[in-house]
């Protein structure tokens, strides 16, 4: 997607400044093992949570969604309906991963490669039939690997 690219350039630029520095703390020694408490939200689920974030911040802070005047807090929380959890358990959980550099580095690097995947696929264009235009959704490696991955976190 032609349009995603300085959407995701702006908003990745951020995080990849995080995940350098968080990998520059942990490369002084060996990674501890940290053992995620069960009310922390998984590693996989957490990638998928933070991609949705991270693309919907991109797109309202380039103005991609033109014409929208509703908040930041309204899509947020789409998403964690989305992913059945309340804002206090997905804030809960992300803090959990800032204090364990080695966690977050795993977790941001998941996300960066999940919107690589999407940046990558092919661009959509409407279909006239709807059911052309779902198999071809189905049928796209990048959609596929996307739901593999949230079906793998849902187990």
């Amino acid at each position: 997607m032609a349009s995603l690219t300085p959407i995701l350039v702006s908003v990745l630029s951020l995080h990849v400044k995080v995940i350098l520095a968080l990998g520059l703390l942990t490369a002084c020694g060996g990674r501890p093992s940290v053992e995620v408490p069960s009310h922390v939200i998984s590693n996989d689920s957490m990638v998928l949570v933070l991609t949705d974030v991270h693309l919907v911040e991109g797109a309202k802070m380039g103005q991609k969604i033109i014409g929208d005047k509703r908040s930041l807090g309204m899509y947020y929380d789409k998403i964690y309906t989305k992913y059945g959890i309340s804002k206090a358990r997905f804030d809960s959980s992300y803090s959990f991963y800032a204090a364990h550099p080695g966690l977050m580095e795993e977790l941001y690097r998941d996300v960066l490669d999940t919107l690589s995947i999407i940046e990558q696929a092919p661009p959509r264009t409407p279909l006239a039939d709807p059911n052309e235009d779902a198999e071809l959704i189905n049928n796209n490696p990048a959609n596929q690997q996307l739901k593999k991955r949230l079906q793998d976190s849902l187990r």
